[in-house]
């Protein structure tokens, strides 16, 4: 698996300001998606969930570089750890459970 961020830089007041994603290796499509947006919502998507607002990209995700070179004025992207995915799908979890 892969896990990527992005800081959406101007978003609009529907659109997320971060967007986590699981990537998986070998077909680079999404498995889980978080996204924040700018209101305060926390919303998550997967095979089994998703919302109105956030659902898993189809087709599969752009490599790390094609969404660096495609958003550069618009979004940073980077690599981040398991953990610091895991830690953003338990709080949406959680947040989206209240």
């Amino acid at each position: 698996m892969e896990y990527i961020r992005i800081d959406i830089s101007r978003p609009t007041d529907d659109d997320p300001t971060l967007v986590v994603s699981e990537i998986g290796r070998d077909d680079r499509a999404e498995v889980r998606r978080v996204a924040h947006f700018p209101d305060g919502r926390i919303e998550r998507a997967s095979e089994e969930t998703e919302t109105r607002d956030t659902r898993l990209s189809v087709p599969a995700l752009p490599t790390l570089d094609e969404l660096r070179a495609h958003g550069a004025s618009e979004w940073t992207a980077r690599l981040i750890t398991k953990e610091e995915f895991e830690d953003l799908w338990t709080e949406a979890c959680a947040r989206q459970t209240r």
